[in-house]
């Protein structure tokens, strides 16, 4: 099996030890007892098959004598770590008398895993466009005096988000240009700014954070700083995206220097 598989709506590393929920990217990853992974793994590299009780004593309990009341704890611990139900599971299920069986869709991390990259690069190539539009935009209306520099957004996580920071960078400079027409520039500009705009990505406990702070170009004072939640960047639907909303707060605050 491959050192990462997809398990249902859970993403498993077993070299790590880890596990993580899909239904966000960002989600924060467990690590759970080591033997309570053990039985995970043997449940998937046998899918769909019903595996008795002495059978996961033997492979993952062999080099300790227990019951098998052991088996039942570590299934029901591995149903809580699933959030499955156990009247109506959709990872593990019980069969009377004969074992346990693993039933829900096991997939490659690495299929999933090109999708989400081309989907983000979609994301990219089209703020890259808004990007271009919004620039002509500015370009075309009298500069002012007070000038704001968009600084390229850092990643300082250890998580694999690949184009993800380009397309919010992008999306963001698109939106501020809306909002600020004729003093937003990129790092490219002969322009000397009169604020500098910078944002990173960085790990905190419950997840990925964006954090973004305006800085006073002449003297590194910091006028303003805000920290987002990055759960659903994209936001809800008829809601405002993250982007969107750190677009309209900074836009907000510069008009009132």
């Amino acid at each position: 099996m491959n050192k990462q598989v997809n398990i249902g709506e859970w993403q498993v590393d077993w070299v790590a030890g880890w596990i993580r929920s899909r239904k966000s990217f960002w989600k924060k990853r467990r690590y759970p007892d080591p033997r309570i992974m053990a039985v995970l793994r043997l449940l998937a590299d046998r899918a769909a098959d019903v595996v008795s009780g002495d059978h996961i004593l033997d492979e993952v309990w062999h080099d300790r004598v227990v019951g098998r009341d052991s088996v039942s704890t570590a299934i029901y611990q591995l149903r809580q770590l699933l959030a499955d139900d156990t009247q109506r599971p959709a990872y593990i299920k019980t069969e009377a008398r004969r074992g346990y069986r693993l039933i829900a869709e096991l997939s490659s991390v690495d299929a999933k895993r090109n999708k989400h990259r081309l989907a983000v690069a979609g994301i990219a190539a089209a703020g890259l466009i808004l990007v271009g539009a919004a620039w002509m935009t500015s370009q075309s209306i009298e500069q002012e005096s007070v000038m704001i520099l968009v600084e390229q957004m850092q990643d300082e996580t250890n998580e694999s988000l690949g184009l993800l920071p380009v397309a919010m960078e992008s999306t963001l400079f698109g939106e501020l240009v809306n909002r600020l027409p004729g003093r937003v520039i990129l790092e490219s500009s002969p322009v000397v700014p009169t604020y500098t705009l910078q944002s990173k990505i960085v790990a905190c406990d419950v997840g990925p954070a964006l954090l973004v702070r305006l800085m006073d170009t002449e003297d590194s004072r910091y006028l303003w700083y805000q920290s987002y939640r990055l759960e659903d960047w994209e936001g809800a639907s008829g809601e405002p995206t993250l982007v969107q909303e750190v677009a309209r707060e900074v836009g907000a605050f510069v008009n009132t220097l």
